[in-house]
């Protein structure tokens, strides 16, 4: 799901920053997504250049703190409400405190 959030953004310009809890989770998103442009540069629909820019606007990573510049924070974690809550008060502290978090 938040793969496709962070392509949904990068199309439409935003810079994104994609956080998952283990890097390999993280890396198999990036192919995700990296594979779904790539699938449109494949038939045409999209230049190889577009795609590239596209991924060059997600910022993987496994740190909350980089969150600590974003406008917009995206939840998307599984309904686990305990999980729930230790993301978002991991992303409370390490966010402005003008930052839309949904």
């Amino acid at each position: 799901m938040g793969g496709g959030i962070a392509i949904c953004c990068a199309q439409k310009g935003l810079q994104v920053v994609l956080k998952d809890a283990k890097q390999e989770w993280l890396d198999a998103g990036m192919k995700s997504v990296a594979g779904i442009w790539m699938s449109q540069v494949k038939k045409g629909r999209m230049p190889e250049a577009k795609a590239k820019g596209y991924l060059a606007m997600i910022k993987p990573t496994l740190a909350f703190e980089d969150f600590k510049d974003c406008d917009l924070i995206v939840e998307a974690v599984p309904e686990i409400m305990s999980l729930k809550k230790e993301v978002f008060m991991a992303m409370d502290a390490n966010t402005r405190p003008d930052a839309l978090i949904c």
